[in-house]
């Protein structure tokens, strides 16, 4: 398999609570940012364009306004995957022969009441190939979307549906979103799952100073590292007509041994763009020495995530709806607290023991 280019766009993004018609102007400027991003860079390529084009988190509609946040706002955003959309980024992926990977609210008649986050991969025939529901999403402080872990009784529950994988040309290609990547466990299942590149679609944050910057890099470095993948991490530009004004930017594209190989140099408007090895990456993988899957003995950690549950998610786990807004989220988050508290993980501060 010879190396090709990924490419991580960092669009601006138009608010779905600022402006009724942001789905449309969003999916056709990033048409047009594709077609940029390939145009600008022929010279430098030698006329190869991408084979892996990664968008943001929620690039077609934002997220709603922070406090006000709620679930008729979100879920009016919720699209359906496969849809008028992917069919949309589908002639692109048809043109340039690439595959195409992002996130975006999707509504599905299957489970009322509720809407996913979901990240998916459309491949060169113009199809989705790949669909991801983000898992760590309710559990979050700013989202409402549905996590499979809140409806698990009534959800599927095989390893490909809520971990999967596309098997490609390219190499094995996984999906997940924002802050999914601070759960290490994910990240590593998709890898168990066979992943060889990830894509992280991100989206703006609730600070946006340099000591969160630092952050992204560390995570998306040692997720790379750690599963022995590349990882392609578009983000958000600073987009002044959405409920976020700023962004991070910053959108990168690391390798295996958790090296940047390249990375956008602020929140502007960008794209940025890197050779992918599959093939450097399997020799990398074959010495054990250095591929710590190998090494993973998962049936003692296996043990104690089993014994030691946190958030709801369990098999019978089954919530009516979708939450109603973030007042309602907050409110679980101190019986979560309290559980962990009183069953010894966690340790409170002297000054609550008193």
């Amino acid at each position: 398999m010879k190396p090709y280019y990924a490419a991580a766009i960092q669009p601006r993004v138009i608010g779905g609570c600022m402006d009724k018609d942001a789905v449309a102007k969003n999916l056709a400027h990033s048409c047009e940012l594709i077609d940029r991003a390939i145009d600008g860079t022929a010279q430098t390529t030698k006329g190869q364009a991408p084979k892996l084009i990664g968008f943001p988190e929620s690039f077609l509609h934002g997220f709603g306004l922070a406090r006000k946040r709620n679930y008729a706002m979100n879920s009016s955003f919720a699209r359906r995957i496969p849809g008028e959309e992917t069919a949309r980024l589908g002639e692109k992926a048809k043109e340039y022969g690439a595959y195409i990977a992002g996130s975006m609210f999707e509504v599905d008649p299957e489970y009322p009441g509720n809407f996913f986050n979901t990240g998916f991969i459309i491949d060169p025939e113009g199809k989705v190939a790949l669909k991801y529901r983000k898992i760590n999403c309710s559990n979050s402080a700013v989202e409402l979307s549905t996590s499979p872990g809140d409806i698990m009784a009534r959800y599927p529950q095989d390893l490909e549906t809520l971990f999967p994988v596309l098997r490609t040309p390219i190499g094995n290609l996984a999906v997940y979103i924002c802050f999914d990547g601070l759960f290490p466990e994910l990240v590593r299942s998709f890898a168990l799952m066979g992943a060889e590149v990830l894509i992280r679609p991100m989206g703006p944050q609730p600070t946006s100073g340099i000591e969160y910057v630092d952050t992204w890099r560390t995570i998306n470095r040692v997720r790379a590292f750690e599963n022995n993948c590349y990882l392609v991490g578009p983000h958000w530009a600073d987009s002044p007509q959405t409920e976020s004004l700023v962004a991070e930017g910053h959108s990168m594209i690391v390798d295996f041994n958790g090296q940047i190989l390249t990375e956008s140099d602020g929140a502007r408007e960008h794209f940025v763009m890197a050779l992918i090895d599959i093939e450097r990456l399997r020799r990398r993988r074959k010495n054990e020495r250095n591929n710590f899957l190998t090494q993973v003995r998962s049936e003692l950690y296996a043990r104690v995530y089993a014994a030691k549950p946190c958030f709801p998610s369990g098999p019978k786990t089954n919530r009516e709806r979708g939450l109603k807004d973030l007042d309602e989220k907050w409110s679980l988050e101190p019986a979560v607290y309290r559980s962990l508290v009183e069953r010894g993980i966690l340790t409170p501060p002297e000054d609550t023991q008193k």
